[in-house]
């Protein structure tokens, strides 16, 4: 195999090279997404010792709110321009079917910050909105070394 691109790179220009193979974003979509829509409905897989009541993060657990959550998602995609591609359908009813990544991403990185606002408690909810905007940044077409910095600070 030849060298990862990253090496190529200008250590000036970067926070180096990490130990594992460049970000796919497609996975990484993905897996986040799932990962935050479990513990916020409370489905997240923990040991016995763990009170999940006590989870006070999961604030989609109660089937009629993540149902209005849904609804909320679908509407508000609905105020998207169409430069978007697709907007996120109602995730309650559409999440286990055929949810697509784009509409994973345009929620969990444009929608959720703005519909958790008044849901997540406020920690969470600033914890959350640091992850969307390093992730946002990283996802640029251009990025300068300001930038990196900027991400490297918020996913710290």
């Amino acid at each position: 195999m030849k060298p990862p691109l990253l090496l190529g790179l200008n250590l000036t220009h970067s926070l180096g090279v990490s130990n594992c193979l460049t970000t796919n974003i497609v996975h990484l979509i993905s897996n986040m997404s799932d990962l935050l829509i479990q513990l916020w409905r409370d489905e997240m897989k923990c040991a016995p010792t763990n009170h999940i009541d006590t989870w006070d993060w999961a604030v989609l657990r109660d089937a009629n709110v993540w149902k209005e959550h849904g609804h909320t998602v679908n509407t508000a995609g609905l105020y998207l321009p169409g430069s978007f591609h697709i907007h996120p359908r109602d995730i309650a009813e559409k999440l286990n079917t055929d949810y697509k990544t784009r509409e994973f991403q345009m929620y969990m990185f444009g929608l959720a910050p703005a519909l958790l606002c008044d849901i997540l408690p406020f920690q969470y909810w600033c914890n959350f909105c640091r992850l969307v905007r390093g992730f946002q940044i990283l996802c640029q077409h251009h990025i300068t070394h300001k930038d990196i910095c900027t991400a490297h600070t918020l996913l710290q």
